[in-house]
């Protein structure tokens, strides 16, 4: 069995397609997604305003994905756009582009949620929030087709669509007198809840008692506690994908600590400790009700450019030096995990390091993967595939090779002896990436 192995190549690690890692981006667009957009522009300039709605239908679409539908009725263009477990439904008419999705429903009117309403709307661009003849918490956007620039109707239908499926859970788990209006959600099987349950807890736990420990001391090495909690942060919101309350726990914890960057690093981390602490506190069932599944049409992290992305990771690289010289390996680790699970977080690099830093992710979080009873690029003995992570680096290349000519990742430099080593050779190799792109 070894010796076909080795003849035909390492098996190929292939998880279900049915397992979604990190946050939705629709950063990518493809040549028929820019031709839609182009049309229309075109047709909004000649005044044909449903043509450009349905052709902005089709941009949105992103491929044919299911979280966009539509269909035209009596000179109606009627579309649906699903957000994580919201729907947003709308029509486009000679006289009009509306939009609206239904957040929650009010057993009775309150001054709490209704004053927490107006204050969104000052903070809103292109929505408000209103009330239906029903009680129903409704965001909406409208506006004449004339005034309805494919351009305004994207940017709308974003913030619509990202501010309700924020905010739904939210609203509800602070007033009671909330009820779900609709949520549009795929449950996970029991036995995937509960391992990402599991592996939430014991990340903030294991981080924890590492701070404990105080080893190396806290007062002296801060910082490498503050790589160590933001890296926790980043990584469960990219394996677990949790909504609601966890979600909105983890993005405040990541707005805390860099909102304060003229503060303490000890304070801090100790309020970074703080936000993850509140996700322990917070009742298992509850916790297990904001693990499942959607489809989204928009994202929300920002395109970062490959310059910029090199030197945060040459600025930020050096921190684990000192950590794996000492042997701390964990908070060495905790570096590159930072380095990846936060840029995947907050931005999208260009498309071959996405993916790149999707296998990382892929490789380094074994006690993940294996939780899930699927394969993992660690042996039997904890050593790492070699063959598995070059075979995965070579399908990347080839779907990229076509736009990416140059795209030749030196994987030479590639250390496979440890982890960390591994982690930070990775980067170096990401660094090094020639990105130029095929002229056209």
């Amino acid at each position: 069995m070894r010796f076909l192995k080795h003849l035909f190549g390492p098996e190929k690690i292939q998880d279900p397609p049915e397992l979604t890692l990190g946050r939705y981006t629709d950063a990518f667009k493809s040549k028929e997604q820019v031709a839609h957009w182009e049309r229309a522009l075109k047709a909004h300039e000649k005044g044909a305003y449903l043509d450009a709605c349905r052709s902005i239908m089709e941009y949105l679409s992103n491929g044919g994905r299911s979280s966009v539908t539509w269909e035209e009725k009596d000179g109606t263009l009627h579309f649906q756009i699903r957000q994580g477990s919201q729907r947003i439904s709308g029509c486009a008419t000679p006289e009009r582009v509306r939009a609206e999705s239904r957040l929650a429903q009010a057993d009775t009117l309150s001054v709490g949620f209704m004053r927490r309403l107006m204050e969104y709307n000052y903070e809103l661009k292109f929505c408000r929030f209103a009330l239906a003849p029903d009680n129903a918490l409704t965001l909406c956007f409208e506006t004449a087709p004339t005034d309805a620039s494919p351009l305004k109707v994207v940017s709308a239908l974003r913030e619509l669509a990202i501010w309700a499926d924020k905010h739904d859970d939210l609203l509800l788990d602070e007033f009671s007198v909330l009820t779900p209006a609709e949520a549009l959600r795929i449950e996970l099987p029991a036995a995937e809840k509960e391992a990402k349950y599991h592996f939430i807890c014991k990340e903030i736990r294991a981080a924890f008692d590492l701070m404990d420990k105080n080893v190396p001391k806290m007062e002296q090495h801060p910082g490498a506690y503050a790589y160590l909690l933001l890296a926790v942060v980043y990584r469960l919101d990219y394996l677990t994908r949790p909504e609601g309350f966890i979600m909105d726990v983890l993005e405040r914890a990541s707005r805390m600590y860099f909102a304060q960057e003229g503060q303490n690093i000890h304070l801090r981390v100790m309020a970074l400790r703080r936000e993850l602490q509140k996700v322990l506190d917070r009742p298992r069932e509850q916790v297990v009700a904001e693990l499942y599944r959607t489809e989204s049409a928009f994202g929300v992290a920002m395109p970062l450019p490959f310059e910029r992305l090199t030197q945060l990771i040459e600025n930020e690289k050096p921190a684990m030096d000192w950590p794996l010289e000492q042997g701390y390996e964990t908070l060495a680790m905790a570096v590159p995990q930072y380095i990846v699970s936060h840029t995947l977080f907050q931005y999208v690099p260009p498309k071959p390091v996405y993916e790149l830093f999707r296998l990382f992710m892929r490789v380094t979080e074994t006690d993940f993967f294996r939780s899930l009873g699927l394969q993992t690029f660690v042996g039997a003995y904890g050593q790492l595939d070699r063959r598995a992570v070059l075979a995965a680096v070579e399908d990347i290349v080839a779907r990229n090779q076509a736009e990416f000519p140059r795209l030749k990742p030196e994987t030479r430099l590639l250390d496979f002896t440890s982890m960390p080593r591994f982690a930070k050779t990775f980067l170096e190799m990401i660094c090094r990436l020639d990105l130029t792109t095929r002229q056209r």
